[in-house]
């Protein structure tokens, strides 16, 4: 595995146990909107509290769309994924700067799952590893199948909305945080 990989594994790792850590029962609920003369930084918020929940999906089902009707049914403005751990036997992965999704069958392990997921609009990146140890990855998209099981934990931030609204600069439709 190449060190770049570890570095990402490692990077996830941690962002679970920070949140984990970091944000016991009995804290303090609210988000605050701290100003920042940061270059480049749109949007900071600081969400205290919240909830981890864990679920779990079956085999044959599209990640995606579950966990898009999980956000709605539930009503989820505002939530990360902190964990993943699963397998697909089919995958629609859309890779950096490309139209369409590209579509993958076999059996393949997930490495790495995250992002912000919302009933306004989620947005999930994935990385799978082959029988061989082969990664690739990139924007998960409609079209991917679990194979044996998909356990996600995910921090639900309560006093947040998450939304998309365009961004000039990038082109495209971005993550914007707001209070509840």
């Amino acid at each position: 595995m190449s060190l770049s990989r570890r570095v990402i594994i490692l990077v996830v790792v941690i962002a679970a146990i920070v949140v984990v850590k970091f944000a016991p029962q009995n804290a303090p609920r609210g988000i605050v909107l701290p100003k920042t003369n940061v270059a480049g930084v749109t949007t900071l918020a600081v969400q205290k509290g919240g909830e981890l929940v864990t679920v779990r999906f079956a085999p044959s089902v599209d990640p995606l769309l579950a966990l898009n009707e999980l956000a709605s049914e539930q009503k989820w403005d505002a939530a990360a994924v902190v964990s993943s751990v699963g397998s697909l036997t089919r995958a629609s992965i859309r890779c950096a700067n490309q139209e369409s999704a590209t579509k993958l069958s076999g059996h393949f392990e997930i490495i790495a799952m995250t992002g912000t997921v919302s009933r306004l609009g989620s947005h999930l990146h994935i990385s799978i590893a082959d029988s061989l140890g082969e990664m690739t990855g990139g924007h998960l998209m409609e079209g991917s199948s679990v194979y044996t099981t998909l356990e996600l934990m995910l921090a639900v931030l309560p006093d947040s909305r998450y939304t998309r609204e365009f961004d000039e600069a990038s082109g495209y439709h971005e993550l914007t945080v707001r209070p509840k």
